[in-house]
């Protein structure tokens, strides 16, 4: 009878439970079950929950989805005042944004003091060429940063926007076709830490040059990130600048951070002091897709003499049952094809001695795509043995590299370059950690603009139906999307890809330390070993890399960005970005401030017509929500003609009369 009364009650139960409507039911369980409640007190309490006689505080699991839920639906609440929308970024603004930034970051309860390591992420990301009103600056974003300061951007009057319009007509301006962002990543393992955090949108129109951009965007972010560098008892210290393979921002990186040896009074120098010669960083995903691409090549690739074609590569995947996919993007089908290439087996017996070659030479290429590939995404691999494989990576590229004067029937000197400083990078890196914190963990897979790239795919699920994001759309929604990536941090499981495992598959793109299941303690690891790990293990790969390798150590010109004694890195004089200078706009906040009277830097204006904007709606939702509640003080209308307009829609007539009628006539 017990039996049969316990089974009519989980029946009862179950009958409840489907019958009524009851939001957060297990929010209500868990309430009971914690009280040590049973079957017939779950009962009384869904018939109170039903009859809304008991309300159960929300759960933290259920806050995080209904704000992951709210902020994907593009919802404009406690946004981070992004600057620096208009004209040329300045320290003080990006400050308050890092201020911004680091109030979300958790505070540890423990008093001493402490080290956290970030790196500064820098992307471009594809905006709408529009302009926007934003009603808390009363200013006009999406023009680009190079030449906005030439138009009047402040919505004031008519004749206000007759100018802004009439200049971006004949060319002085640019409605940007994409944004540069700045985004911090902690190196931490904790979910709500690493997350992005965006700390700069910036119009662009592609007509920087490298100089220009370190004044206007690299240097302006490294004076405010120091500045901003304590926060109670944490010092937050810029371990590396991360970038994707874009060609203006690299030759600027090695401007800024590849201007001379590591001096022997650096605390890092007696760990690296017997490696050659080696900060910037490359991220890694693109330069994959790179060596995936250089063997897409048309003209091949040319391995110890043998040149590899596609053809080439058809054949032997198909004679081990692969098919060739071509997506020259897609980070997945690059890791797959290189996966490929190194289980190659050996040729099959009685080949031709063509065919035997050729597998040879595929085989070399997939022991350098492994050494590359795996320390970044097999979650069992320790980080010395990351190194290790990464410095086996080095010398397998130096010996391609010069075997035979390959140079660039290898691979091209850019993707040379990219692959050593990123490598190069990869160690430095460990080197400061094992320097600042002795007892941390360091994960490689938190290096590269990987996490900006999330951000991005929220930005753009965000956006919604829309080809791409405007800059106020940028700003107003990247705040809470910081919110989203790091609640999905928390909870992988509700992401595709946040879950990963050994094996390459869809998961396998974005791997977060909770996940890495090898030893991280940078406390187990010499990076002098490991590099000398990695070069014996060429040379019993490839014994008679042994011979070239011991040539290049006695010879002192030459180092892993000079294979040939002559360094490949080409040099810039600092008197490039000392010019830059006399037309920066923040200049009076720079320590090392040149000297104001030096000839303004001429900007050379793109030569095409100005673009005609890709919006042309009428009905906005954000600018009906900017004129019901205007957020900076301002008046939103202004006088055209004698007629009120809302600015939000006076600016969006007047730029879609661009093409056509004068912009004043309504």
């Amino acid at each position: 009878m017990r039996k049969m009364t316990t089974i009519d009650n989980e029946k009862e139960l179950t009958v409840v439970l489907a019958t009524n409507n009851i939001t957060r039911v297990s929010s209500v369980l868990s309430v009971g079950l914690r009280n040590n409640a049973g079957t017939r007190g779950l009962i009384q309490l869904i018939g109170r929950t039903a009859a809304r006689d008991y309300n159960p505080a929300p759960e933290q699991i259920g806050m995080h989805l209904q704000l992951t839920i709210l902020r994907l639906g593009g919802a404009r609440l406690a946004e981070i005042a992004h600057r620096a929308l208009v004209g040329k970024p300045t320290p003080s603004e990006i400050e308050s944004n890092i201020d911004a930034c680091l109030d979300a970051v958790p505070d540890v309860d423990d008093e001493s003091p402490r080290i956290v390591h970030q790196i500064l992420m820098l992307d471009e990301i594809a905006t709408e060429r529009r302009a926007r009103y934003d009603d808390r600056t009363n200013m006009v974003v999406g023009v680009c940063r190079q030449h906005g300061y030439k138009l009047p951007l402040e919505l004031k009057t008519e004749a206000s926007l007759n100018l802004l319009c009439d200049g971006v007509r004949k060319g002085k301006a640019h409605l940007a076709g994409e944004a540069t962002v700045a985004a911090l990543g902690l190196l931490t393992t904790n979910p709500r830490e690493y997350s992005v955090r965006p700390i700069l949108f910036s119009a662009d129109c592609k007509s920087e040059s490298a100089p220009e951009h370190v004044v206007n965007i690299l240097r302006p972010l490294v004076t405010a990130i120091k500045k901003k560098s304590k926060r109670k008892n944490t010092t937050f210290r810029l371990l590396c600048a991360a970038s994707d393979g874009e060609m203006r921002r690299e030759k600027a990186f090695i401007m800024e951070y590849m201007k001379r040896p590591l001096a022997p009074e650096s605390p890092i120098y007696s760990h690296l002091s017997g490696l050659e010669r080696m900060t910037a960083d490359k991220d890694a995903k693109h330069a994959l897709k790179c060596l995936r691409n250089l063997l897409m090549h048309d003209s091949g690739v040319e391995v110890r003499g043998f040149c590899i074609t596609v053809p080439i590569i058809k054949e032997h995947l198909l004679d081990n049952g692969v098919p060739l996919r071509t997506d020259r993007q897609h980070v997945m089908t690059a890791f797959s094809l290189m996966r490929t290439i190194w289980t190659l087996p050996d040729a099959p017996a009685g080949s031709s001695l063509l065919y035997v070659w050729a597998r040879e030479a595929l085989q070399i290429f997939g022991k350098l795509a492994y050494s590359l590939v795996m320390p970044y995404i097999s979650v069992d691999m320790d980080l010395d043995e990351q190194l290790t494989n990464l410095s086996a990576a080095v010398h397998l590229l130096l010996d391609l590299y010069v075997h035979n004067n390959a140079r660039t029937r290898f691979m091209p000197t850019q993707t040379f370059l990219n692959l050593m400083i990123m490598i190069k990078n990869v160690y430095f890196c460990v080197t400061k950690t094992k320097v600042d914190i002795p007892e941390g963990k360091f994960w490689l897979i938190l290096l590269g603009t990987d996490r900006l790239e999330v951000f991005f795919g929220l930005i753009r699920t965000a956006v919604g139906t829309d080809s791409n994001v405007d800059l106020l759309q940028l700003a107003s929604r990247g705040s809470g999307l910081c919110e989203v990536a790091a609640i999905l941090a928390l909870h992988p499981e509700w992401d595709s890809v946040g879950e990963t495992g050994v094996t390459l598959d869809s998961k396998t793109d974005h791997i977060n330390p909770a996940s890495w299941k090898g030893n991280t303690d940078v406390n187990r690891v010499t990076p002098l070993t490991s590099w000398i790990q990695g070069r014996h293990r060429i040379e019993n790969f490839l014994p008679q890399t042994r011979a070239v390798f011991e040539k290049m150590l006695r010879d002192p010109r030459v180092d892993i960005f000079a294979p040939f004694g002559t360094s490949l890195v080409e040099k810039y004089d600092e008197e490039d970005i000392d010019e830059a200078y006399s037309c920066c706009q923040w200049a009076d906040e720079f320590e090392a401030l040149p000297p104001q009277t030096r000839p303004p830097l001429s900007t050379k204006l793109p030569e095409d017509a100005p673009p005609e904007p890709s919006y042309s709606g009428d009905n906005d939702l954000e600018d009906a929500m900017g004129v019901e509640e205007p957020r900076g003080g301002f008046d939103s209308h202004i006088e055209i003609n004698g007629t009120q307009l809302s600015k939000a829609k006076a600016l969006r007539l007047a730029m879609a009369g661009l093409t056509g009628p004068r912009a004043s006539t309504y």
